[in-house]
């Protein structure tokens, strides 16, 4: 069996329509920029979308936790049914998490996997400004 994750969008929020389209909000690209810490944040998610390459598959797990081993610091660990429902469409798996908080700044590794052992798929920072122009894409409730 062979999948490709095809992408990986880390936001505040994914809703979907009547009409079946997602509406993807405050994505982040790479980075999530803090004034302070520690900090929170009320919701964090996470959409990966995946080319099954037309075969069934029935577990799906994830993991994002700190790329710092000595932190031991994991953010989501999930497990489930794949229920994939469209063998010849992209898969889309939606992770979410409530109540986010990041102790201080670091990197995070993101996980995924199907019927298998997780695979790395992605990585993002936690971070402050590191100028002032930045002070605008600050995170904020």
């Amino acid at each position: 069996m062979t999948y490709a994750v095809k992408s990986l969008i880390i936001c505040d929020g994914v809703r979907r329509e009547t009409n079946g389209k997602q509406i993807l909000i405050g994505i982040y690209v790479d980075e999530i920029i803090f004034g302070t810490f520690p900090a929170q944040m009320p919701q964090l998610m996470f959409r990966v979308a995946v080319d099954i390459n037309n075969e069934k598959y029935e577990k799906v797990s994830f993991l994002v936790r700190n790329a710092d081993e000595t932190e031991k610091s994991v953010l989501i660990d999930a497990t489930g049914d794949a229920k994939i429902t469209d063998l010849e469409m992209n898969a889309v798996f939606v992770f979410g998490l409530r109540g986010v908080r990041f102790p201080k700044p670091g990197k995070f590794l993101v996980e995924f996997g199907l019927d298998g052992p997780r695979k790395k798929i992605s990585e993002f920072v936690v971070r402050p400004p590191k100028n002032p122009k930045e002070v605008g894409a600050l995170h904020s409730i």
